[in-house]
């Protein structure tokens, strides 16, 4: 079923895949910009979806029935503090990700693809990783 409800929606379904798949003692965040609430040594995750492209992909005669084909890059960067078991931690976390993107969809389409986890240098005590997944999807509009 395709996305109905716009940019909104596919982002929504988006976080949730994210939120489901992450262990509860793991604070996720939304925005870059709320990690200065986040404790600074509790295990966090922030979720950045950029959109890239968006492309007409049928020319039906009704209004409000063509299908768009969008896609872009959904960043989580997962954060470990020493305290919290480091790397070991931080690899288990990244796998877990990892592995509930690749190649899954969401109700409304959102397919992920080229999903990949790659080590970012270590900042404020907390190693990091970043679980970077393309995404695609059709919207009706």
């Amino acid at each position: 079923m395709p996305i109905t409800g716009g940019t909104t929606q596919a982002r929504d379904e988006m976080l949730e895949v994210v939120r489901a798949n992450m262990p509860v003692d793991v604070s996720v965040v939304i925005w870059e910009d709320e990690l200065q609430d986040v404790d600074p040594d509790v295990i966090s995750a922030d979720v950045n979806v950029q959109h890239l492209d968006s492309d007409q992909a049928s020319f039906p005669p009704e209004v409000n029935c063509r299908r768009w084909e969008s896609e872009g890059v959904m960043r989580v960067r997962i954060r470990v503090p020493e305290s919290a078991g480091g790397l070991t931690k931080l690899d288990e976390l990244a796998t877990l990700m990892r592995n509930a993107l690749r190649g899954a969809t969401t109700p409304g389409g959102v397919w992920f693809q080229n999903v990949v986890a790659r080590e970012v240098p270590p900042k404020d005590r907390k190693s990091q990783t970043d679980v970077t997944a393309r995404f695609r999807y059709q919207e009706i509009g």
